[in-house]
């Protein structure tokens, strides 16, 4: 089976936070303003934003500004579609889990024609043909089922996410029909996949956290306002417009105005 770092980074939490599960909880029918403004581990989430956003900023952006500054456009393009490759079969499985099997048919579809003629997944011979991608995973299935997101989380390296979400990865991670293959390599495989889409996903988020950064005045709520504005809209079935305007918060909390957490 696969090890993920997002799966390394969930049992780390889960193990911290043991209790998370049970504290006040966001309903899915609950606003967006709501949603934003119910944090109740935020004692705990600031200072873990706090390092997080250093090690991104000081580690993580500067090696992937280096991956898109080296690698040739095509390559990049190889690689993504590859690791976007290995991720079809658990999107096809969230897909059935929520009902939705022409989604399910177009994702089972894209796999075999980008597995097979499209070389293992190098090249998006499907998107061509009228199948593109489509993003699900078992956190959007516990959404649309009704299950509350659950407190907000600031998970250092990984990012942004809630109770609910975490659960869904994890749940992603055992459920993966290809963590199951035992082949030489496979493993290796599946971390490299790994690896590509979060640096991809950073890659895709710069422009929208060096505005939170360098612009907002408090930069952990305007990256966890994007962050609960873009899940409803994932729940919803939509993409965030306008995704680098992330929202300027004029009051500082009081962690701030102590110095807890500097402003960026």
């Amino acid at each position: 089976m696969k090890i993920s770092p997002i799966w390394i980074g969930s049992i780390i939490l889960l193990t911290g936070l043991g209790g998370c599960a049970s504290l006040p909880a966001a309903q899915t029918g609950s606003s967006t303003d709501e949603l934003v403004q119910r944090d109740p581990l935020e004692r705990i989430n600031r200072p873990l934003y706090f390092v997080g956003s250093g090690v991104d900023r000081h580690a993580i952006r500067p090696i992937t500004q280096t991956y898109v500054a080296i690698a040739p456009k095509p390559v990049r393009r190889g690689f993504q579609n590859f690791a976007l490759n290995l991720s079809q079969p658990g999107v096809f499985l969230n897909d059935v889990f929520q009902g939705r099997l022409n989604a399910a048919g177009e994702t089972l579809g894209r796999f075999a024609i980008n597995s097979t003629v499209g070389l293992a997944g190098l090249f998006d011979i499907a998107k061509s043909n009228g199948l593109p991608a489509h993003d699900n995973d078992f956190g959007l299935t516990l959404g649309r089922a009704g299950v509350p997101a659950g407190a907000y989380l600031y998970i250092p390296v990984v990012g942004p996410s809630n109770v609910r979400d975490l659960a869904g990865e994890l749940t992603d991670f055992f459920i993966d029909p290809l963590g199951w293959l035992t082949a030489p390599g496979v493993g290796a495989v599946l971390l490299t996949g790994d690896t590509v889409s979060l640096a991809e996903k950073r890659i895709d988020a710069d422009a929208a956290l060096q505005d939170a950064y360098t612009s907002a005045v408090d930069p952990y709520a305007a990256i966890k306002s994007y962050f609960v504005q873009d899940r409803q809209a994932e729940l919803a079935g939509r993409n965030l417009e306008n995704s680098t305007d992330l929202p300027v918060f004029p009051e500082m909390p009081g962690d701030i105005e102590a110095g807890l957490v500097p402003i960026q």
